[in-house]
């Protein structure tokens, strides 16, 4: 057919043009097929004629959804800015930030930072609170044993084990404030209180209860030596394996004169203990019951061993101050029992070796002046 250059002619070409096109796109785009069935037998007029206002639509509403979205976004910031001011008070001044997701996504880390770095100081300030209050109890408990000694002396580590437990539990609060104040008597009875609450509710677990009639035995021990056995029975009951626990027993039962029930417990720890050093220890207790039944041969046998543990743990770990405190005790046990200075003489040794070194602890200060005492008092 020859071309038609008239107006009417080029119209018509450009409308068949056109409704060519969109029906070789159809397929190309994916459409279903009674889409492209019905373009292929739809005129082509029906075809063009529409298209545009389809664009014009389709334009519209990619347009609102655009703008909705920002809105969205510039919603979103203004209610973080919102949120991190009243949250701080003011403080957090955050500027209006352009309303897209990557400065949405910036604002969000920001303030995770700054809930991060605000949870540290909260972490950082509690962890240095319990530290002071530790302190602070380790020192009231050593002014009371220097004004009122117990019956029978808590070890630096039940000490350490008392000062934890009442400087992290909340619910000691009021025996920590007792104590630093020096109101044993109080603290005590708050300590107690908290025990008794713990038993009668059962809700807490069986160590937390124990440690609990630990805290109460030791408090109880400068008062009572009755009632210190019997809060620390109450932890036995709970945690019999524990070797400390029954250490402390056994040393309550012979400030009492209770001696078969001091040799029970020291037996119990002996099997009970898990490593050397409590061993060692264990081995030590039963040379104190031994030597309050004047029992000097069981004594020395008991100390003997134990000082074998002490100088094998030694020999493994030579910086080790308190393993070197244990030798110091185990050399003062013998002295005192074989009445051989030699042994002293060794305990001096070692404690003046440890004080050159600074890891002689400052509460152990006293055993330097003391065993130069005994060293020369044995010389003559």
């Amino acid at each position: 057919m020859a071309d038609d250059t008239s107006l009417g002619g080029l119209l018509a070409g450009w409308i068949a043009f056109m409704a060519d096109g969109v029906r070789g796109l159809a397929p190309a785009a994916g459409a279903p097929g009674w889409l492209i069935d019905a373009l292929a037998s739809a005129p082509d007029w029906a075809i063009v004629i529409p298209a545009p206002l389809v664009l014009f639509v389709g334009l519209l509403w990619g347009l609102s959804v655009v703008g909705r979205g920002r809105r969205a976004a510039a919603g979103f910031a203004a209610d973080v800015q919102a949120g991190a001011a009243t949250l701080s008070g003011g403080r957090v001044a955050m500027p209006p930030a352009p309303a897209t997701d990557r400065h949405v996504e910036a604002i969000d880390r920001d303030r995770q930072e700054q809930d991060r770095e605000a949870e540290a100081r909260v972490k950082a300030t509690v962890a240095s609170e319990v530290a002071a209050a530790k302190r602070e109890i380790l020192d009231a408990l050593r002014e009371r044993e220097a004004d009122h000694p117990s019956a029978a002396p808590a070890s630096p580590e039940a000490q350490a084990q008392f000062a934890e437990s009442v400087a992290e539990d909340p619910d000691l609060a009021d025996a920590k404030a007792r104590i630093v104040a020096r109101d044993f008597d109080g603290a005590t009875a708050a300590v107690r209180e908290v025990a008794e609450r713990e038993a009668a509710r059962r809700k807490q677990s069986s160590v937390r209860e124990a440690q609990l009639w630990r805290d109460l035995g030791l408090l109880e021990a400068g008062r009572s030596v009755a009632n210190a056995i019997d809060a620390y029975e109450k932890a036995r009951a709970l945690e019999g394996d524990d070797v400390w626990t029954l250490i402390y027993l056994s040393r309550l039962y012979r400030a009492k004169g209770d001696l078969p029930r001091a040799g029970e417990a020291a037996g119990a720890a002996l099997d009970a203990a898990t490593n050397q050093r409590d061993r060692s220890v264990a081995n030590n207790e039963l040379g104190d019951v031994a030597v309050a039944r004047n029992d000097s041969e069981g004594a020395l046998n008991a100390y003997r061993e134990g000082l074998e543990i002490a100088r094998a743990l030694h020999a493994a770990d030579r910086s080790n101050a308190v393993l070197q405190r244990d030798l110091i005790v185990s050399h003062v046990k013998l002295g005192e029992v074989s009445g051989d200075p030699k042994w002293t003489e060794a305990a001096l040794e070692i404690a003046l070796g440890m004080q050159a070194k600074g890891i002689l602890a400052p509460v152990d200060a006293w055993m330097v002046p003391e065993l130069q005492k005994l060293v020369a008092a044995a010389r003559g």
